[in-house]
This record gives C-alpha cells, sequence and structure tokens, in this order.
C-alpha cells in the first residue's frame, strides 16, 4: 500500500487523505476480506501484521560471519497468528475464554500484548487487564505493549492522561483551562493487577475489560498465557 500524501492546503489530496486513513480504521476493526472475497482477515491480526511492532531478532551480516541482532520491526505474518486470531474472534462470538498454552518462545506474550494495545487504539472507553502473579511477569507483557503503542503509525497514535505501567495507562488530554480530563478525550485503558501468586485474589476487583490476560498462571500445574476476552 501507498499512503497518501497529507496536504491541508489541498482539499482534494485532503480529502483523499482522510478517506485512505478510515478505510484503514475500518480495516483494523472490522478485518478485510481477500482472495475475491473468500478469505477474512480479522481486524486484530491486519492492526498486528500491517500497524505493529515488536522485538525480535534480525540475521545481520558482518563480514563473512552473520549475527542476530535486536530490532524493533513489523512482526511476520504466521499460520500460528493467524489461527489465534481467528480462535478469538470464535470466543467473542460465543463469550468464551481462550487459553494460550505451550512451549517458550513461540510468541505467546506478543500475541497478547498486540491484542491489548489493539483494544486501547480502536476502542474509546475500553478496559483492558494486565495481570499475573508477579511484578517480573507482568512487564515483560506491558514492555511489548510500549514496543507496539510507541512505534504504532501517527495517524493511530493517542495521547496519555496517565502514563503508569505499574498501574494504569489511560489515553486522552486534559483542558488547558480547568486542567481536567478533556470531555472528547478517548479515555481507553490498559490496567495493570498483581495477583501476588495467589495471595491477591482480588487484584482485579472493580475492573469492567473488554480484554483480560492472566500471564504465566501456575496454579493448575500449567505454564502459559490466558486470554480472558
Amino acid at each position: 500500500q501507498r499512503e497518501p500524501i497529507y496536504d491541508p492546503t489541498d482539499s482534494e489530496s485532503l480529502e483523499v487523505f482522510m478517506e485512505y486513513w478510515r478505510v484503514e480504521r475500518e480495516r483494523c476493526k472490522n478485518g478485510i476480506r481477500i482472495a475475491d472475497g473468500q478469505i477474512k482477515v480479522p481486524g486484530r491480526l491486519y492492526f498486528h501484521t500491517v500497524y505493529g511492532h515488536i522485538a525480535r531478532y534480525i540475521d545481520i551480516k558482518a563480514g563473512e560471519k552473520t549475527k542476530q541482532v535486536k530490532k524493533i520491526t513489523q512482526p511476520v505474518l504466521r499460520d500460528i497468528d493467524w489461527d489465534i486470531a481467528n480462535d478469538l474472534e470464535q470466543c467473542e462470538l460465543e463469550g468464551r475464554f481462550y487459553a494460550l498454552v505451550g512451549a517458550r518462545g513461540f510468541g505467546k506474550s506478543v500475541i497478547a500484548a498486540s491484542r491489548a494495545g489493539y483494544q486501547y487504539t480502536f476502542f474509546d472507553n475500553s478496559e483492558a487487564v494486565i495481570s499475573a502473579g508477579a511484578e517480573s511477569y507482568i512487564k515483560l507483557t506491558t514492555d511489548k505493549i510500549e514496543d507496539g503503542l510507541t512505534n504504532i503509525h501517527p495517524f493511530f497514535k493517542k495521547q496519555r492522561i496517565l502514563n503508569d505501567w505499574k498501574k494504569e495507562v489511560k489515553a486522552g488530554w486534559k483542558d488547558k483551562k480547568s486542567n481536567q480530563p478533556d470531555p472528547k478525550s478517548s479515555n481507553s485503558k490498559i490496567i495493570i493487577r498483581n495477583y501476588q501468586s495467589g495471595n491477591n485474589t482480588m487484584a482485579a476487583n472493580g475492573t469492567r475489560p473488554g480484554f483480560h490476560l492472566i500471564d504465566e498462571f501456575l496454579r493448575t500445574g500449567c505454564s502459559g498465557d490466558f486470554d480472558f476476552s
């Protein structure tokens, strides 16, 4: 895709620019159909692969040797990402929880972080809760969310009223005169909760999340990410 040039002095090009981004926002929220309409790409998958940014290792040649360097870059489209995106769509339709369990290293936290950033970006007044039994597990996910939000396209980037990755991140801005949140603010939130190895079972009380991640859940005898959508 080629983004149109932003020129506010030219009404025609401005109209083309705004229509392009209206379509892109619609694709991110509701998905896109390809192959003459036969295949649907879910909105969260479109967002993840087109506008998402993650930290991953890139092979770089240094003379005769090849070394791996960690960089913030766009994710590749993998079959597993597509499968999980379809699963999440189905879970939302059926009102089910979703358990994502597997070996380390295939991207469970990256997928969850992308989902939280997606909701925060496109749905006003929404809540995403990121939780775990220990602060170290929470930070692994919140760092990945911040990677995505910091490097997101400027058209989708949101100002923040609150910016505390140990408690809450909230989108919006304050009125200069009253110093209160502007009524037009998005007010989408990412809320952080620590279950403290099961000693704080009421940690998420009072929240109303559209997405709730419980990371590194160990009390059932298995380890993995649990996406409560």
